[in-house]
């Protein structure tokens, strides 16, 4: 099993969902799991959900470097 660091640059699937609406994005592990915390803790009809089998043909989360820390988040 790859180190906590490693695992943290690896790259999944971010999905958002919200009425009906379907966004997937690109990011590392440590944004989405960031991201997804905040968007929980700040709108409860937002549906964030992470995969961890990524494709490299997504386009990157915007603002995605706002979500390597989880100091930054909401």
């Amino acid at each position: 099993m790859p180190e906590p660091d490693q695992q943290s640059r690896g790259h999944c699937r971010v999905r958002i969902l919200d009425a009906g609406l379907r966004l997937d994005f690109r990011a590392t592990i440590a944004q989405a799991h960031n991201f997804a915390d905040a968007m929980g803790k700040w709108s409860s009809e937002l549906s964030v959900c992470v995969d961890h089998d990524s494709d490299i043909d997504l386009p990157p989360l915007p603002c995605a470097r706002l979500w390597s820390h989880p100091r930054f988040a909401l």
